[in-house]
């Protein structure tokens, strides 16, 4: 539970720093897009490198989406230690107590959506003064022509976070457990 912590403290970290907050502070958003909007369905087993204030930290992950709901758990030796689930409407989730209250399950979704979700569904929902310009291989998601957030597609589902200004990575190493897309 220990190594759970100290993975969910640096992705609190992570995700913290990049301007995906629940709380709404100026300039910052939180997506919460229609699982629908996807437009196609996956199930990935994943494992998640977080390279974060010069400590690099591992965590596996299940994610699960279709048309209804997306679905993360988050895996400690095998065990699910924390889950969430969005269906369009409520963002349920379940965390140990003990993990910071920084660990916020909508900034999880939020990665997740700006990772897989159609850049033109994520273009419609970004607020005054964000743009994401997107190729095949990338996107750049920015504030004010100052880019934020960089993506990096790798092979299949998997890709590289990279917080540009706060200097952060998040690989994410996935394998599809169903055909792709």
């Amino acid at each position: 539970m220990k190594w759970l912590l100290i993975v969910a403290a640096s992705v609190s970290l992570a995700c913290g720093c990049s301007h995906v907050s629940t709380q709404g502070a100026p300039g910052e958003f939180l997506l919460r897009l229609s699982p629908a909007a996807l437009g196609t369905q996956f199930v990935l087993q994943q494992q998640i490198t977080v390279d974060a204030g010069g400590q690099t930290r591992q965590i596996e992950a299940l994610l699960e989406a279709d048309a209804s709901t997306v679905r993360l758990a988050m895996l400690d030796m095998g065990i699910v230690r924390a889950r969430l689930s969005w269906d369009g409407t409520t963002l349920r989730h379940e965390f140990p107590p003990q993990l910071p209250r920084q660990l916020d399950p909508g900034r999880i979704l939020t990665q997740i959506q700006l990772a897989y979700w159609p850049q033109e569904a994520i273009r419609a929902a970004l607020p005054q003064g964000w743009t994401l310009e997107a190729t095949q291989s990338q996107r750049v998601l920015s504030r004010n022509g100052v880019a934020e957030i960089r993506i990096e597609y790798l092979q299949g589902f998997s890709h590289e976070w990279v917080n540009v200004r706060d200097g952060y990575r998040i690989r994410v190493l996935s394998m599809s457990q169903n055909p792709e897309p």
